[in-house]
């Protein structure tokens, strides 16, 4: 899924990723263990933003990978037309099918969360299911949010809305 996060607050979308996200295994998990520091601070979140919000160029940066032991991928494109979006699917892969979405929706009012395209890359569905934390219940229930939204418009394109939860 592709998200238009134009006109939210950036640091509080990567804070609340971030206590999403689920713990991982490997290297990533042997960090917290040995410096057992395993917040995000907002100074980390502007400190990855900084070249991002000092850039005007048109391309994607790679915000986290993986940090402090979880799995974050995420990654901001400036689009031509300023809009900036974030697909979901990494993060969705690492964490669980809408999990992107259940923050979105748990951190921003109704009207902010605005989705450009609601649909997942077909290989990421078997990858989200094996390692994901979400719920048949929960992937009915967005899958229901998701029917349930109208297309609108601003003057950087067209995105949807979901009605009501």
């Amino acid at each position: 899924m592709i998200f238009d996060i134009t006109e939210i607050n950036k640091v509080k979308l990567l804070m609340a990723l971030y206590e999403n996200a689920k713990q991982t295994d490997g290297a990533a998990h042997a960090e917290v263990l040995i410096n057992k520091d395993c917040h995000l601070s907002e100074t980390d979140c502007i400190n990855a933003l900084n070249e991002f919000n000092d850039s005007s160029e048109i391309r994607c940066y790679r915000i986290f990978d993986y940090f402090k032991g979880k799995a974050m991928k995420t990654v901001f494109e400036r689009k031509r037309n300023g809009r900036i979006v974030i697909d979901s699917d990494n993060y969705d892969q690492r964490n669980g099918r809408y999990q992107f979405l259940k923050t979105m929706i748990d951190t921003f009012p109704i009207g902010d969360v605005r989705i450009i395209n609601k649909t997942f890359k077909p290989y990421t569905i078997v990858e989200m299911d094996q390692y994901g934390k979400t719920t048949k219940e929960e992937i009915l229930y967005y899958r229901h949010l998701l029917k349930n939204t109208t297309k609108k418009q601003n003057d950087l394109g067209s995105y949807w809305q979901i009605n009501q939860l």
